[in-house]
């Protein structure tokens, strides 16, 4: 169960010392829940408890917890494959998200450009239409209209120069209205907009289709999950310890790689933008969920996934961040190891696939992948991929 919010609150509003914090946020989680309850004590310390004034014990006995082996070798080459397996099916279900959501985004705008461009050729084509009826209606005035003696009428019946002068005054009577020109113009203008309610028409059914495939392979790589969630229920205890000692320990070798900046990532920007004030309401946020499960494309409050904690613990700071990885990534400005502080973002991850939120000593709080709930982790990781400061939005 997680500690209330409010205790959170005043540690993490306080300034933090760099690169001590996430031991100290490590030590509040823990210790939280004794210091709730020593608030409620009402003798002294180191007097001795006031005795009973029943006689029968309300005590329950204590439960010990069971005793987990010692992983020999071959369970941590298991927890290791293991933990390899869930971070690449996380990995490709927020990839796989991600293009998913995209291609809704753009399946959206083509519908709605296709509405616009059919909306407006149908329009163009009913303009030309009106002004082709006002153009006959003055062609048939200018033959029969009023002031047209019955003697010229008779007389164009038959002479071709007399049918030539009657064609010539109809045609001056569309000049003379400005119809020749705007039928002109409305009849290129038509003929554009077809091409363009094609276009768009041909991209809506192409979104449509991406959204489709899109759909198919998220629920291809959910079936995945599945099996790899009876794979986490059946590991032996052992091997579980040895998981979860990996995920909060990381890898030594890619710690000292990133502190000697031979590590392949994105460079920082010179003269980073200041940490905002409220980092410490996205840090309270996410470390009053610790202990709620992962789950793909949760956002909460129940459960999570990485973006997902990621784009609500912000939220609590009042900024809003898009809601997956490789987007928050593109939203963020770009720090170094050595200008990271707490409240930055931790991305990982070719194509970006993972972030946490980071709290000092290289620790950061996330939701790491199915199976597994909001917790703290190490963020040496060999699929380390960069840093990233919040900025105003």
């Amino acid at each position: 169960m997680c500690p209330p919010m409010s205790l959170f609150v005043p540690l993490l509003r306080s300034p933090w010392p760099r690169r001590a914090s996430g031991a100290l946020l490590a030590a509040s989680l823990l210790l939280a829940p004794v210091a709730a309850g020593a608030a409620t004590r009402t003798t002294a310390p180191g007097a001795k408890p006031a005795r009973p004034t029943t006689t029968t014990s309300t005590t329950s006995p204590s439960v010990q917890a069971p005793i987990v082996p010692a992983p020999t070798e071959e369970q941590v080459r298991a927890a290791g494959d293991l933990l390899d397996r869930v971070r690449r099916m996380t990995s490709s279900l927020d990839a796989l998200d991600a293009r998913y959501l995209h291609a809704v985004q753009d399946a959206t705008s083509a519908a709605t450009r296709a509405t616009t461009a059919r909306e407006q050729f149908a329009s163009t084509r009913g303009t030309y239409r009106t002004l082709r009826r006002q153009a006959e209606r003055l062609v048939i005035r200018a033959y029969v209209g009023s002031d047209v003696h019955s003697g010229e009428l008779a007389q164009f019946l038959s002479p071709a120069a007399a049918t030539q002068e009657q064609v010539t005054r109809a045609y001056d009577a569309v000049v003379g209205e400005g119809l020749a020109a705007k039928l002109a113009q409305l009849d290129w203008l038509k003929h554009v907009r077809r091409a363009t309610s094609e276009q768009a028409a041909a991209a809506d059914a192409a979104a449509k289709s991406a959204t489709r495939s899109a759909a198919r392979d998220l629920k291809a790589a959910r079936a995945g999950e599945a099996q790899l969630l009876v794979a986490l229920a059946t590991a032996d205890a052992p091997t579980k310890a040895a998981m979860a000692t990996l995920e909060m320990t990381g890898s030594p070798a890619i710690a000292d790689l990133l502190k000697a900046g031979s590590l392949s990532i994105p460079a920082g920007v010179d003269s980073p933008p200041a940490v905002l004030p409220s980092a410490g309401l996205a840090l309270a946020y996410a470390a009053a969920q610790v202990g709620k499960p992962y789950r793909w494309g949760a956002a909460g409050p129940d459960d999570f996934d990485c973006s997902g904690l990621v784009q609500q613990a912000w939220a609590a700071a009042g900024v809003s961040l898009p809601r997956v990885a490789k987007d928050q990534f593109t939203a963020t400005t770009r720090i170094s190891f050595a200008d990271l502080e707490p409240g930055d973002l931790v991305f990982f991850e070719k194509g970006i696939g993972h972030v946490g939120i980071y709290v000092g000593d290289g620790v950061m709080l996330d939701a790491p992948h199915t199976g597994a709930v909001v917790q703290l982790h190490s963020i040496f990781w060999k699929d380390l991929a960069g840093f990233g400061r919040v900025t105003p939005r």
